[in-house]
């Protein structure tokens, strides 16, 4: 079930994904500083990364990960699911 909510902060969201227990997450969606994109970028590397926007590869359950996003010189986290490709695995 797909629930659109955007919250203040990553750590906000990330709150209530705890909370929830990983349910009723995708759409999520919060705004990341800089810094925060840069770390997401280097701690794993990303899955189709297309030079600025990519998905985490550590999912966070079934085929929901972080997609990460610059969109108008503002960084965003949203969970998404992926189906990753054979390739990908």
């Amino acid at each position: 079930m797909k629930t659109q909510q955007v919250f203040k902060t990553y750590k906000e969201m990330n709150a209530e994904i705890d909370m929830r227990g990983y349910c009723n997450i995708e759409g999520f969606k919060a705004p990341l500083t800089e810094e925060e994109y840069w770390y997401f970028l280097e701690v794993l590397p990303p899955l189709r990364f297309d030079g600025t926007n990519f998905y985490l590869l550590e999912f966070l359950t079934g085929d929901l990960t972080f997609y990460i996003s610059k969109v108008d010189g503002e960084y965003w986290i949203e969970v998404k699911e992926l189906i990753r490709t054979m390739e990908e695995y």
